[in-house]
């Protein structure tokens, strides 16, 4: 069972004070038993342990145990010695089916406490408790991590039984009709690359990468995930976009745009554009650049590579879409996206959006952007630039990808990609990927996430 109950615990019970919990006291010293395989979570917060315990109801409250000790920074060191020592208690206590610790909300039912959810919100309460000494921020940030790892560790079916000895072979029967052709399964792929990937493009056949800090770019065979070659280009690529022919590179730090062909992996031409370009985006005719640091989008003629336009728009432009007559950018430090003419280079509107919107995606009818900061997704009606919606998703969004039927957003600080069903605005499960993704692209059959902290792309069935 997947775990969604801080908001429904939340509506039944009002938030616990100290005084609820196990007291604190110099004399004080609950009777622990030990507990088994400790070493659950590394300091990136990577699962170490055998899944079984964790899966276990004691290996699920110890990872609530581990992240009130992630804030021993934050406390006393008498504070955090009596927490560590009321959560072992906690432990202890709750694998007993029918005893119940004082201030878990009063006296819940043993079942409740023997069961998973029961045992985390033990957990949970624990990382509560620590509120009055945090900021609310951190306090609300620790909730959070501690659903993710709940919901991670936590196995969405049960496992298949262990199947008994075979028995004798029974005589052959009679041969049955032909079945329909069965679908490819994917597995699920991770592919080095160079050193902090930062953008995907697909280009019918290979998905390239951008190594921001290798200052080249990857080029993979989709239907294989094999490496196939890698390019030099500026310093510290970072978007990256296919006009039919060739791959075009914005390098951050050179203020220039790469141009790759395709066929042979050879660089073309560079062409000088503004401060600092992040993104890019391909309308049919001529590549758009997102300028951040001249607060600006240049537009290159693809068939002579010179600049012919410029255009000023927000605050740190860091990503562009094409609707199919113009171009949206989003504008991070604005908070909003601004709509450009593309047969004029004339902005027609600015739209107002989340907290430091990052990226930008279109699906045939609505443009979608990523608001890295509100931990949101705003929907916005292209025909009017109207904000249908605004979708809740995962930590730190930062990328999106459309796959004809659904929004993609990568997660950056949540490990996870979040998968927004555009007919409804419902979203899936999150599906966690790798630590840091910061790019996320379809390639019509897989969705591919490049994460830049482990320096890996990610190849998996939608």
């Amino acid at each position: 069972m997947r775990l969604c109950f801080r908001r429904w615990w939340q509506s039944r019970t009002s938030k616990p004070s100290r005084s609820a919990y196990i007291p604190r006291s110099s004399t004080f010293r609950p009777a622990l038993e030990p507990l088994e395989d400790r070493t659950l979570l590394n300091a990136g917060g990577v699962v170490s342990a055998p899944l079984d315990f964790l899966r276990s109801p004691v290996g699920l409250v110890f990872t609530g145990e581990q992240v009130v000790q992630s804030q021993a920074g934050s406390v006393t060191a008498e504070m955090t010695a009596q927490d560590m020592a009321n959560a072992q208690l906690m432990v202890n206590l709750l694998t007993k089916m029918g005893q119940s610790p004082q201030g878990i909300g009063g006296p819940p039912s043993p079942g409740f406490l023997g069961s998973p959810v029961g045992l985390v919100f033990a957990g949970e309460q624990l990382i509560r408790s620590q509120s009055p000494t945090l900021s609310p921020d951190t306090a609300s940030q620790d909730l959070m991590r501690a659903e993710m790892i709940v919901n991670f560790l936590t196995p969405a079916d049960p496992p298949p039984p262990i199947p008994g000895p075979q028995g004798p072979a029974g005589p052959p029967g009679p041969q049955g009709p032909a079945g329909p052709a069965g679908g490819a399964v994917a597995a699920f792929l991770t592919i080095p690359v160079g050193i902090v990937p930062q953008a995907l493009a697909f280009d019918g056949a290979n998905m390239w990468v951008t190594n921001l800090v290798s200052n080249t770019v990857s080029e993979i065979q989709a239907s294989t995930g094999k490496s196939l070659n890698t390019v030099a280009v500026g310093n510290s690529p970072t978007g990256i976009a296919f006009d039919g022919a060739n791959m075009w590179v914005a390098n951050q730090n050179s203020n220039t745009v790469s141009e790759i062909q395709v066929s042979t992996g050879t660089v073309i031409n560079t062409v000088p554009v503004g401060t600092s370009p992040q993104s890019l985006a391909f309308d049919g005719a001529n590549i758009w650049v997102a300028n951040a640091n001249s607060n600006s989008v240049s537009e290159i003629q693809v068939n002579t590579g010179t600049v012919i336009n410029t255009v000023p728009v927000g605050s740190f432009p860091s990503s562009l879409a094409f609707d199919g007559a113009n171009i949206w950018v989003a504008n991070l430090a604005s908070n909003n996206v601004s709509e450009i003419q593309v047969s004029t280079g004339t902005v027609l509107r600015t739209v107002p959006v989340g907290n430091a919107p990052h990226a930008i995606a279109f699906d045939g009818a609505n443009m979608w952007v990523a608001n890295q900061n509100s931990n949101n997704v705003s929907e916005i009606q292209v025909s009017t630039g109207t904000v249908l919606r605004t979708v809740p998703v995962g930590n730190s969004p930062i990328a999106l990808a459309f796959d004809g039927a659904n929004m993609w957003v990568a997660n950056s600080g949540g490990r996870s990609v979040s998968k927004i069903q555009v007919s409804t605005g419902n979203v899936g499960r999150p599906i966690y990927v790798g630590n840091g993704p910061g790019s996320i692209a379809f390639d019509g059959t897989m969705m591919w996430v490049a994460n830049q902290s482990d320096n890996t792309v990610v190849r998996f069935q939608p």
